[in-house]
């Protein structure tokens, strides 16, 4: 948890000074453009070198000593979810780098897709989450909004008909089901997939909110405020 909230932090500074230095360039002052792209340079070195320590941690410790099937989904969620940060450091469609990132992130989110129908509960919490970074995932890096939308929406709908089953603590943390809300609100493309996310979101009891106030875009629990 300490290394998500801390590459987090450094991901939303490395977005900052990219913003900055577009400013600068746009207002031509070449002086300080220099000054930054070298800093730039420097600070994403060394985020992409934490980022690529700890897919090792996930991939060479924490999924091969993991026993338990749970714990398993969320490490290839994990690991998927670090591929895909790694992307934004080689730039777009251009290098070998940038294609494995996007195919190593792609191929984990999809393991951990049938790891988790497989062993999970549809209302878990982990495979919820799981299913928001992947959908979120192909729909940015593979332009794929249909599937998108259908895995979404068909996780969302098993959540809704299984809510009946959860004990009373585990429904007082409902947010978390909000996470497939969000993906079917946000990039569904028709009318048809916008009211079934709004009808299943109300026959939860819940408020339907605006796409502003989805519990996705607050960063809620178990969902990565850098896919937002």
């Amino acid at each position: 948890m300490a290394a998500k909230k801390y590459i987090t932090a450094q991901l939303e500074m490395s977005r900052v000074l990219r913003e900055k230095k577009n400013h600068i360039e746009s207002n031509s002052l070449g002086v300080r453009v220099k000054y930054i792209t070298n800093f730039q340079s420097k600070f994403e070195a060394k985020l992409l070198a934490h980022i690529h320590e700890i897919i090792s941690v996930i991939d060479q410790r924490l999924i091969p000593s993991c026993t338990v099937e749970e714990n398993r989904v969320f490490y290839y969620k994990m690991l998927a979810d670090y591929f895909r940060y790694s992307i934004d450091f080689y730039g777009h469609n251009a290098s070998k780098d940038y294609m494995d990132a996007v195919g190593e992130a792609l191929a984990n989110y999809r393991y951990a897709m049938e790891l988790g129908r497989r062993h999970l509960e549809p209302t878990s919490p982990i495979f919820l989450a799981m299913v928001l970074n992947y959908t979120i995932f192909v729909c940015d890096m593979q332009n794929n909004v249909e599937e998108a939308v259908l895995v979404g929406e068909a996780a969302f709908n098993h959540a809704i008909n299984r809510t009946h089953e959860l004990d009373e603590l585990i429904t007082k943390r409902a947010p978390f089901y909000c996470s497939c809300y969000g993906i079917t609100y946000s990039y569904g493309s028709t009318p048809r997939h916008r009211t079934t996310a709004t009808r299943g979101h109300r026959g939860m009891g819940f408020p339907t909110p605006s796409r502003r106030e989805s519990s996705c875009e607050k960063g809620g629990p178990g969902v990565s405020p850098t896919l937002s």
